[in-house]
């Protein structure tokens, strides 16, 4: 499937490591902010020490942490302070030194995002993005790409639209944007507003096997389970795998408590057509021939399946989730 919102990262700003190794430091972040409420527990009291100085979790740092007044004893108050002072001691002048060997700089960025993103998004909207705020230069575009890379690809484990529309938001409008950041991250702040959950899901076109033309606002009037596919695809046989099988997900289908509409995005008929066998029996399946789910685009397809669960008024429930997430929603709520 054409990846859309997927922007490529340049070589120069390639992440030293995988998803999951940063992730774990994101990890010990976010276990860092129960040890700072400990901290706190036990140098209460203790005139002699009225702050704790704080290292990041024990992993390699360029600069030095914050000192967390102890007088801060809960640890959503220790973690704000922490959060807003984070880069305090970092040299953002000559940053860029530290490009030619960025693995710790990542690291460390990472940490900072698993602590911002343990705060509601309303108490870290301006905070999150306080490294591009300062950085210049090439600073400034790793910045972006690792933004890019955590909060939105695809197979990210932190991967949040709602931390990651207050970045677009800044990227955007900074004059310390250039053209193609600017146009990219506008692009991208469009899409990623598409379809949000409580948002009604966009309308589009597509031919079911017969050549009649439906649209997705025919199949109002119940919840719809809106599967995007791409023909061969090997993860989505996965999922319908997972969909035969679940009864939840089956039964209501076949008991006409939910529509199930299988979509192949990209106009390859041939492709769509080969594919027939690999949907299930219980599904309608069709193929957008207009082109506008890509071209426009309507939807943000990084991968194949992305899965939406929409209302019976066709408002969006879940978006781009995991089937078996949907298939629990469906189980509890349905």
């Amino acid at each position: 499937m054409k990846t859309l919102g997927k922007q490529p990262i340049s070589s120069e700003f390639t992440p030293h490591n995988s998803f999951l190794r940063k992730a774990w430091g994101a990890s010990c972040a976010i276990v860092l902010l129960m040890l700072l409420s400990l901290v706190a527990c036990s140098t209460k009291g203790n005139s002699t020490e009225r702050k704790t100085r704080v290292e990041a979790d024990s992993l390699k740092t360029l600069f030095a942490k914050p000192e967390v007044p102890a007088m801060l004893e809960t640890p959503q108050a220790r973690a704000r302070y922490y959060l807003e002072h984070y880069w305090d001691s970092f040299d953002f002048e000559h940053g860029d030194r530290y490009l030619s060997d960025s693995a710790a700089l990542e690291q460390a960025f990472v940490d900072f995002l698993g602590i911002a993103m343990s705060l509601p998004i309303d108490e870290v909207k301006s905070t999150i993005t306080t490294p591009a705020q300062k950085a210049n230069g090439k600073l400034f575009l790793f910045f972006e790409h690792m933004y890019n890379h955590y909060l939105y690809e695809e197979g990210s484990p932190l991967a949040n639209e709602d931390y990651y529309l207050p970045v677009l938001e800044f990227y955007t409008t900074s004059p310390k944007s250039d053209l193609a950041t600017m146009e990219r991250s506008k692009m991208l702040f469009k899409l990623v507003n598409r379809n949000r959950p409580g948002s009604y899901a966009q309308n589009f076109a597509f031919n079911i096997p017969e050549g009649e033309v439906k649209h997705l606002a025919d199949f109002r009037g119940k919840p719809t389970l809106l599967f995007f596919f791409t023909p061969g695809c090997d993860v989505c046989k996965s999922a319908t795998e997972y969909i035969i099988e679940e009864t939840h997900i089956n039964n209501y289908v076949t008991s006409g408590k939910l529509n199930l509409l299988y979509i192949s995005a990209d106009g390859d008929n041939d492709a769509f057509r080969n594919a027939l066998s690999e949907i299930p029996p219980f599904a309608t399946a069709g193929v957008n021939n207009d082109g506008t789910i890509l071209n426009a685009p309507l939807y943000d397809l990084k991968a194949s399946p992305t899965i939406y669960l929409l209302d019976e008024f066709g408002r969006v429930i879940l978006k781009d989730a995991p089937i078996q997430r949907i298939n629990k929603y469906i189980e509890e709520h349905l």
